[in-house]
């Protein structure tokens, strides 16, 4: 069994909702979030983001990686699933306060006991802190990606920005999820286009967006989503 098939029949042990996204103008093969079972928060990323992640991952040939905001691991699995394909030694990193939705432990519980089951465990690395005070303390590693998704509101999304900038390879790249007016997403995108990257924005159930400072960087962001939009994988 591949390793997104494995992910995949993690579904059972959660909650299945937006099947059709969160955004109803999203494209139509979007959708497909989950909540841990007894949760209405965190909800995971929809089917074609998780796609992309994935695809990503394969098509820049990434060896590291390291996400803000666990949850209960989900995107972290589908990060981790396209790196250890690319490198068993390779590295990614977690980060969570495991405060949003009262999941406490429970989040983390999860998260590690499936990524046992997957068989992710030797790359995949979950750690409980705050961004950005301990992200120096955690990151081991230059990145090759970097995925925020944790608090969304006020300057929390700057703060993750900043704290994770200097952790990044030059020909990196950053995925950014929510990506709403509602939310201070677009100021630290703001901030990170003044230092040099570019952003192409997808129109996914939860509006995701990739940074770049490369060329290569921006062919790997159409060429992964052109695969995922159509729940296609990239080997």
């Amino acid at each position: 069994m591949e390793l997104p098939e494995k992910i995949a029949a993690m579904h059972a042990d959660l909650d299945s909702i937006w099947p059709t996204g969160r955004n109803p103008e999203c494209l139509p093969n979007d959708g497909g979030h989950f909540t841990l079972k007894g949760y209405t928060r965190p909800v995971s990323i929809g089917r074609i983001e998780a796609f992309l992640l994935f695809n990503l991952v394969r098509v820049l040939n990434i060896r590291t990686a390291f996400e803000i905001g666990t949850g209960f691991g989900y995107s972290s699995f589908w990060i981790a699933a396209g790196v250890i394909e690319n490198d068993k030694g390779g590295w990614v990193g977690s980060i969570d306060s495991q405060q949003e939705g009262g999941l406490g432990v429970h989040g983390l519980d999860f998260a590690r006991r499936w990524s046992n089951i997957i068989g992710l465990d030797s790359v995949l690395h979950f750690f409980t802190g705050k961004s950005p005070d301990d992200l120096s303390h955690v990151i081991r590693e230059p990145l090759g990606l970097a995925f925020i998704d944790g608090n969304h509101y006020g300057e929390q999304p700057v703060l993750d920005y900043t704290g994770l900038q200097p952790h990044l390879l030059q020909d990196g790249i950053l995925v950014w999820h929510d990506i709403e007016k509602k939310y201070g997403v677009n100021a630290a995108i703001a901030a990170s286009i003044k230092d040099g990257w570019s952003l192409v924005t997808f129109p996914t159930s939860c509006r995701i967006g990739v940074s770049y400072r490369t060329l290569a960087g921006w062919q790997a962001a159409t060429e992964a989503f052109s695969a995922a939009r159509n729940l296609q994988i990239i080997h």
